[in-house]
């Protein structure tokens, strides 16, 4: 039996959020083989002679390895290929005048990672207890537990191996293609909650992406691809089969270089069709700007990398998704390197991204410094502002908000409507719809990829003839004349998909403060209204101006998933409010009389995202609005009050006459009984 010290150097030099899973592979085999094994940490680094072999492993090249190895091993730095040993031999060859014996391994000691572990060691199910130990003691230093929740309740592990397209910057580059590697059960704990990837490129697997992402989907567990996915590679098969996956956390996919941005368009707008749910794409800056395909006239290399850096950033906000800076190494030796990092500062932190430009960011650092002098994002922005205005006034006052083309369409459970898009894809449109003599295509106005937005936004030559009346004309008659029986039917054929917060409404009280109330207020104003103004004119003035524009803003967007209203950002670039507006239907629906209207709403309602879901699920059996709720990302509090608005909502649908539609919603239920 021999006692094996397994040594993370990245851990140990910068901390990780995440375990080493070579190392993990490795203890496991030990341990298989009837020796002990011990992650080397802290003070334990002192007495690396009571071990007969030790591991070591690091990622990253920039990390540094302890002194007390490279003391005592100085062939580590001096000659490390002769390190870079089978762990079989190396576990074999461990003679007492030997001891300890060394085995390094990793991109951080070699760019292509080095010898492969042996096919034994690769495949086999990882040691998941080797961190136990450190974790234990970091808890016991103070550190809160879930800093570690990446090693306590993910599997991990690679399906795939590989990727063709050997970006320059990627250390990953011994393979020339992605190819299987291995089956999901491999690596599986069944009793950790959901699951890591590793893979370097899961969509370029020829056709065995699908059948890996059925493996992930059938554990009922959810995974994340830790490495972001490839947004090039993107289909409207891929996009639909992956939207609906059982996905941790935010799609990640990368936007490395400006050159690929007409590409990237494409499958972004495919991609957004499909998803609802928070997307970010990697931005690769500060990366050896002298090669850039991009040439722009009387600008040197290292200001064209921010321009394109912005440029990307500007692509995201237009299509609803958050950039992630990646700052290569070299932004520390760029004369924009105070740029790039309050850069990093603003698009990494979603909370400021979403609120405000970087010109606002940089100000609202300002804000907070006490005393005279600039703060270091002051001072960032106003040095650029200084010799490049040009390209400031561009560029430093974009916000999410404003750019984003899918704020009104796409959300709160609208599909984008790009004008003709959308008709062009389906081969319906309102002009055949108004025409037709079946009602057919309502299926299409539930999956809201027919949308009466766009008779709002149409191009003008796109030959549509059919105006908003009309349209609401034969949707109206065509709701009526559809019991709610027959538009769950429609529904039972959607699929499955996870929910972001955004579709999860929220409202005060009684639901006619989204419906009737809201309508009326509308229509006697005959004004587009901001959230605070609305807010008020609903409650009567009875609230301050922060709780009437929340109030507003929460009853404003349930409207608009109801198709009632319009939400839209102010033409005036200084005017950063939202204001709304009634839509077509709600227009249309303003001269109904009351009856009429609460039969309309209850069908209206089966258009929200959330009830759909619920009912999608009820097909199988009982379902729980916490457990689908709960993958959201809402905070605990916030469910409660979202719980609270949902049952109002079923429980208005359930008043009808149809017992098998009573029968149906009476499977939902709210909350699992401890």
């Amino acid at each position: 039996m021999l006692k094996v010290g397994m040594i993370d150097a990245d851990l140990i030099d910068n901390g990780t959020r995440h375990p080493n899973l070579a190392q993990m592979k490795i203890s496991k085999y030990c341990k298989d083989k009837g020796h002990v094994t011990q992650l080397i940490f802290g003070d334990l680094l002192n007495n690396l002679e009571e071990y007969d072999a030790i591991i070591i492993s690091k990622v990253f090249n920039f990390t540094k390895l302890p002194h007390q190895i490279t003391e005592k091993f100085p062939e580590v730095v001096n000659n490390p290929k002769l390190l870079n040993t089978s762990i079989i031999e190396t576990l074999e060859d461990t003679e007492p005048k030997k001891k300890p014996v060394l085995s390094i391994g990793g991109t951080g000691f070699f760019n292509d990672g080095g010898r492969n572990l042996d096919p034994c060691i690769e495949h086999i199910m990882p040691d998941y207890t080797l961190y136990d130990e450190y974790i234990a003691k970091m808890v016991e230093e103070g550190y809160k537990e879930s800093s570690f929740n990446d090693y306590k309740y993910f599997s991990i592990g690679f399906t795939t191996r590989g990727c063709f397209r050997k970006c320059s910057f990627c250390v990953n580059k011994k393979y020339s293609r992605c190819k299987k590697h291995a089956d999901v059960n491999e690596f599986l704990d069944e009793t950790r909650p959901g699951i890591y990837l590793w893979d370097d490129n899961i969509l370029a697997c020829g056709k065995d992406w699908e059948n890996i992402l059925n493996q992930l989907n059938f554990t009922g567990k959810p995974f994340q691809f830790r490495q972001g996915l490839d947004i090039r590679l993107i289909t409207e098969k891929r996009a639909k089969i992956l939207s609906q996956s059982m996905y941790y956390g935010d799609y990640i996919f990368a936007f490395d270089h400006i050159e690929d941005k007409d590409i990237i368009i494409k499958k972004l707008r495919i991609w957004r069709k499909y998803c609802k749910k928070t997307t970010k794409l990697y931005v690769l800056c500060a990366y050896d700007p002298h090669n850039s395909n991009i040439t722009l006239s009387n600008y040197d290399p290292e200001l064209i990398d921010v321009i394109n850096t912005f440029e990307r950033i500007k692509i995201l906000m237009e299509h609803g998704c958050l950039p992630y800076i990646m700052r290569y190494e070299d932004y520390n030796t760029s004369k924009f390197r105070d740029v790039y990092v309050q850069l990093a500062r603003w698009c990494n932190q979603p909370q400021f991204f979403k609120k405000k430009s970087f010109g606002e960011f940089c100000k609202a650092n300002q804000d907070y410094t006490k005393g005279e002098e600039y703060c270091s994002a002051f001072k960032a922005m106003t040095d650029f502002e200084s010799k490049y205005p040009e390209i400031a006034k561009k560029y430093f006052y974009l916000k999410y908000e404003n750019e984003n083309e899918y704020d009104l369409s796409f959300n709160y459970g609208r599909i984008k409507t790009e004008p003709c898009e959308i008709c062009i894809i389906n081969s319906i449109t309102w002009d055949s719809v108004v025409a037709s003599k079946t009602d057919e295509w309502l299926k299409y106005y539930y999956e809201k990829t027919l949308d009466l937005y766009c008779l709002v936004r149409k191009n003008p030559t796109c030959g549509c003839r059919t105006n908003s009346e009309k349209a609401c004309e034969r949707l109206i008659r065509a709701l009526k004349s559809h019991s709610i029986s027959d538009i769950i039917k429609l529904i039972d054929t959607f699929p499955y998909v996870s929910i972001d917060s955004a579709f999860i409404p929220q409202f005060g009280g009684d639901l006619s403060y989204c419906t009737d109330l809201l309508i009326d207020v509308l229509k006697e104003c005959d004004a587009e209204l901001s959230y605070e103004t609305l807010g008020s004119k609903l409650y009567r003035g009875k609230n301050n101006k922060v709780s009437n524009t929340k109030f507003g803003e929460n009853h404003a967007k349930t409207a608009s998933m109801l198709d009632l209203a319009i939400i839209k950002t102010s033409n005036d670039p200084k005017d950063h409010r939202k204001y709304v507006l009634l839509s077509p239907l709600g227009e249309y629906i303003s001269k109904m009389n009351i009856k009429d209207r609460a039969d309309i709403y209850r069908k209206l309602i089966l258009r929200i995202p959330i009830i759909q879901q619920l009912i999608i699920h009820t097909k199988e059996g009982h379902v729980y609005l916490s457990d689908i709720i709960s993958k959201s990302g809402i905070r605990h509090s916030t469910a409660i009050r979202r719980t609270t608005n949902i049952k109002k909502l079923i429980e208005f649908v359930s008043e009808t006459s149809e017992k098998d539609v009573s029968t149906r919603l009476e499977m939902i239920h709210y909350k699992r009984e401890n």
